[in-house]
């Protein structure tokens, strides 16, 4: 699934493909501009609302 998201590094909307990652344990997503890799820190959902996640920058 793709989904356009603002880059918290360029600052960019990106086109995003939301994969999991068995090595962080978490879903991911990497800029398409500047490489930037974005890791889920907080999933919710509000009774009968849509799924929210929230993304931080990976620390290398």
């Amino acid at each position: 699934m793709t989904i356009k998201f603002i880059c918290l590094k360029c600052g960019k909307e990106t086109d995003a493909s939301i994969r999991y990652d068995n090595t962080l344990d978490c879903q991911i997503f990497t800029c398409q501009h500047c490489g930037a890799k974005h890791l889920e820190f907080s999933a919710s959902r509000a009774p009968g609302g849509p799924l929210e996640i929230q993304f931080r920058l990976h620390e290398d």
